[in-house]
């Protein structure tokens, strides 16, 4: 057993054929702080909306090493939920959304899937053609897209998908009263906008991708919805959390899956190069 002063006893196990010890990764590996206190602090972050600052003095710590926490899982967490897509969409709300940070105006292109509540983006410095393709490559096989006015939409979807699935499977809104309006999508917008109004971590677009895929992640695969009574993964059948009740149990266990898997990964890259040099 190896006994640490934050996380207590962990165990170590010996390779019959190395003859080395080591210790199960979990995806808090050569942590100084426990388990408990890495899981709150990327929770309330990002699910609990609090500055960085209030945060660190809440939970004794230093910012830098919270952000660095959320910088590290942000990528592990993203590798691993990006291959969770759903494949059949019926109906999905398409909108952006404008973030000013340091006097520079940032879009966050996002969309919503109806049935599943399934959130997709993408965020760019720009407003462009370009743009929005990346967000509608995303959710490609929609049989239905509702969009308001914006005029990138009408354009890209026609040179993606002809002008006749066009005309036979969008909505464009054009005012409030219609009943197919952009609720769903308006409401996903106001929750992100919750999450970032009190930070200043949009700085530059790196910073800002970040933080959004880990809200993004936390919107899909932690957060509960109300109107479905789980998460959003959960409905469209992509991931089982077992036993997985609340929030830190569902990041815990995100977090060692996604650890799992990259290893995995590494093993396989290792085993081809040395076959490959052999």
């Amino acid at each position: 057993m190896r006994t640490t002063k934050e996380r207590g006893k962990i165990q170590k196990f010996l390779c019959r054929k190395c003859g080395k010890r080591f210790c199960y990764d979990d995806g808090f590996k050569r942590k100084q702080k426990s388990t408990e206190t890495i899981i709150r602090s990327v929770g309330l972050y990002v699910g609990g909306g609090s500055s960085l600052r209030t945060l660190a003095e809440y939970l004794d710590l230093s910012k830098n090493t919270i952000l660095a926490w959320i910088f590290q899982y942000s990528n592990l967490l993203y590798k691993f939920t990006s291959k969770f897509v759903p494949t059949i969409i019926q109906k999905i709300n398409l909108d952006e959304l404008f973030l000013k940070m340091c006097n520079q105006f940032f879009y966050l292109w996002d969309a919503i899937c109806a049935e599943s509540r399934f959130a997709f983006f993408y965020f760019s410095p720009t407003r462009r053609n370009k743009d929005a393709k990346e967000l509608i490559k995303q959710f490609r096989n929609a049989m239905l897209m509702i969009f308001d006015g914006a005029f990138q939409y009408p354009a890209v979807l026609k040179e993606m998908f002809g002008v006749w699935w066009y005309y036979h499977h969008t909505h464009r809104c054009k005012d409030f009263k219609d009943k197919k309006h952009n609720n769903l999508v308006e409401r996903l917008q106001n929750f992100v906008r919750s999450k970032t109004r009190q930070r200043r971590g949009f700085k530059s677009l790196q910073t800002g991708i970040i933080q959004l895929r880990m809200l993004f992640i936390y919107y899909n695969f932690v957060r509960r919805h109300s109107a479905i009574k789980m998460t959003p993964a959960e409905k469209e059948g992509l991931i089982d959390y077992y036993d997985a009740t609340n929030e830190k149990k569902r990041w815990r266990f995100l977090i060692k899956e996604a650890t799992k898997q990259s290893v995995i990964v590494l093993c396989i890259f290792i085993s081809r190069g040395l076959g490959q040099s052999l």
